[in-house]
């Protein structure tokens, strides 16, 4: 019977989704510049479809350069460490005094 439940009101939260969708165009800014560009529309509307790209990008920018200096800070840490410990492992009796 759950499964019935959560269908239902998946189909319903669809049906009001596509139900508002002639509603919620899009936003007053936009619909306002698109209203009074006239037949020349193509320019702003590319304006626009750039813009959300950029803004959608940039989020997944800062993470992966976050992300990729902590990487390159752990692998030179982790590598810094390997050379430390090999140098302490040595017999200090191999050296030459002369």
């Amino acid at each position: 019977m759950t499964k019935l439940r959560r269908l239902i009101v998946a189909a319903l939260l669809m049906a009001m989704c596509l139900g508002y969708a002639a509603v919620t165009q899009a936003c007053p800014g936009c619909a306002e510049a698109q209203a009074g560009q006239g037949a020349n529309r193509t320019n702003i509307v590319r304006g626009y479809q750039l813009s959300i790209i950029f803004m959608m990008s940039m989020p997944f920018l800062i993470v992966g350069s976050f992300g990729g200096y902590v990487y390159y800070t752990v692998r030179r840490s982790r590598n810094d460490g390997e050379t430390t410990e090999a140098n302490v492992t040595e017999d200090p009796t191999t050296y030459d005094d002369a």
